[in-house]
């Protein structure tokens, strides 16, 4: 029963992540293997001419050749997010348990500390 009840409130958050997350993914993934037309539209059929041009040269004499700077951008990138995770995992979880473990009082002061730049840099760029 317990599991039920778990699924049944979690299903309004998995619907809602599927239609505004999954779907959309899903139609740019599709669009991707469009041709490109000549006013900025997508025909069809369906290539890989884009994922071709992305990752290979062509050569004078009409031959491809591997080009890895579009996969070095895509690594470095998947490295820098991983990274900036880590590391907001590792400065975030200490500062939550200490803010936990103090009185109540003291407690909503170091939250108003901790949500204060978020609050001024949307009042930055609210003015600006």
């Amino acid at each position: 029963m317990r599991a039920k009840t778990a699924l049944a409130l979690l299903s309004p958050a998995i619907a809602i992540i599927f239609v505004f997350m999954a779907i959309p993914l899903l139609i740019a993934l599709i669009y991707s293997f469009a041709t490109a037309d000549t006013y900025g539209g997508v025909t069809w059929p369906p290539s890989v001419s884009a994922y071709v041009q992305m990752l290979f040269t062509q050569d004078f004499d009409g031959s491809l050749i591997f080009t890895p700077s579009y996969l070095l951008i895509v690594w470095r990138s998947i490295y820098l997010a991983t990274l900036a995770t880590v590391l907001s995992l590792a400065v975030g979880f200490p500062v939550a348990w200490y803010i936990v473990c103090q009185p109540a009082s003291r407690r909503r002061l170091l939250l108003t500390l901790v949500t204060l730049p978020f609050w001024i840099n949307t009042l930055i760029r609210t003015y600006c």
